[in-house]
């Protein structure tokens, strides 16, 4: 019996991993998905989390930051997924 797990996308950016490369090697084994964004374009004002090798980068709205979450979640759904899609806006300020 194979292992189910939750996949957060962000967590992927956040340590220098390849999305799209993480999410096919961790497809087979997910239960259910938290879809989180990032971007590295500097927003004034807010504070940014720093990536494993110190780059900084910024919550924004699911969807339309850098990865590329149209693409996997339409994966998903044409893989059969039909789970959790939990919406994440982890470390956002407001």
């Amino acid at each position: 019996m194979s292992r189910k797990s939750r996949i957060s996308h962000g967590n992927f950016l956040y340590s220098g991993e390849d999305t799209l490369k993480a999410y096919t090697a961790c497809k087979p084994y997910i239960r259910y998905v938290h879809c989180k964004d990032r971007t590295f374009e500097v927003h004034a004002g807010k504070t940014p989390k720093l990536t494993a090798n110190g780059r900084a980068m910024y919550a924004i709205p699911v969807g339309s930051g850098c990865i590329p979450m149209k693409d996997i979640v339409t994966d998903l759904l044409k893989s059969c997924y039909d789970d959790t899609f939990a919406i994440e806006h982890f470390g956002a300020e407001d």
